[in-house]
């Protein structure tokens, strides 16, 4: 009777709790992969930067005369560099957007699976109260 039916029902709160666990713990290790993935591509390009420069200053040094071809393949390299930044930002961001985009898909899945449960108790209610 009505305790069966509030058991049932502790249950199935229960398992809408985990479930909503489970998709926050998921939400939260995703944002943790991608500030490992930015932390990782940041020291990447950190590297690469310092590796350039370090090349370019000794080419220079010990190439003066060809001063004004090093300057023109310099921009060349700055150029790529700064467009492969602009291409990674733009792919972290549509990662973003994806995560965003699930998140916001779960917790309203989540409302629905809520919200319904709790019109399903009501309903139960009502009709144990009658």
């Amino acid at each position: 009777g009505l305790e069966t039916f509030y058991a049932q029902s502790q249950m199935q709160w229960t398992a809408a709790e985990a479930e909503v666990g489970a998709i926050m713990e998921q939400c939260i290790e995703l944002g943790r992969e991608v500030v490992k993935i930015e932390k990782a591509l940041e020291q990447r390009m950190q590297k690469e930067i310092q590796r350039m420069k370090k090349r370019e200053q000794q080419r220079l040094e010990t190439l003066h005369e060809q001063l004004q071809n090093e300057t023109v393949r310099a921009d060349k390299a700055e150029k790529r560099c700064a467009e492969e930044m602009q291409h990674l930002y733009q792919e972290m961001s549509k990662e973003r957007e994806k995560l965003a985009l699930g998140y916001s898909q779960a917790s309203k899945e989540l409302e629905d699976k809520l919200s319904c449960l709790h019109k399903t108790l009501l309903d139960k209610n009502e009709d144990h109260v009658q």
